[in-house]
């Protein structure tokens, strides 16, 4: 096997993203991950001190991917506040991130599971989290201000969420999760 400095942290997380993707979070093995790098599973922990920080590592990237397909699936839907009709505008965006939200979950099971698991060990790095976070929070603020930033930001969330974990439970009953996630924007969209 190779020596622990001809791999890196990077190339580890990458390869165990490819097994995330296949296999689910359950399924993520530290012997076949470290076979898959080429080097003893003991040596993971050079880098990642236990499963939880790998696991938070990933979780991490997955939120950093949503927040990239989010951030790309609404770059065209920039809003000028002094135009006529921002809050139309406004509202586009918000129907955009949420086809991106549930495009992302739909594409990338295991990835949308991984990143719900949150930061799981003090003091590691949450960052894309936060960003995620924060880009919704943006979002939903053009549309119900910022003192309701937050708020309308969870209830969105939620609304996304439930849809999502919904159609994956497959208690649907035959509804896509578009069509409800349509009905429940219009609502959060015309909240006052």
């Amino acid at each position: 096997m190779p020596a622990v400095a001809k791999t890196d942290r990077d190339t580890i997380l990458q390869a165990a993203l490819l097994r995330l993707r296949r296999d689910g979070l359950a399924g993520l093995s530290l012997r076949a991950l470290a076979a898959d790098v080429g080097i003893a599973t003991n040596a993971l922990y050079h880098y990642f001190p236990s499963r939880s920080h790998l696991e938070n590592a990933l979780s991490e990237e997955a939120a950093r991917r949503l927040l990239a397909a989010l951030q790309r699936g609404t770059a065209t839907r920039r809003i000028d506040e002094s135009r006529e009709g921002s809050k139309a505008a406004a509202a586009e965006r918000i129907r955009a991130l949420a086809a991106g939200y549930l495009r992302f979950a739909r594409r990338e099971p295991h990835l949308y599971a991984a990143m719900l698991q949150g930061p799981c060990e003090p003091g590691e790095s949450n960052a894309n989290h936060a960003a995620l976070w924060n880009f919704v929070c943006e979002t939903a603020g053009v549309l119900h201000g910022d003192k309701r930033a937050d708020s309308a930001a969870m209830s969105l969330w939620a609304l996304l969420h439930g849809a999502v974990a919904l159609q994956q439970a497959g208690a649907l009953a035959g509804v896509k999760a578009g069509d409800c996630v349509r009905f429940g924007l219009d609502a959060w969209i015309a909240s006052p």
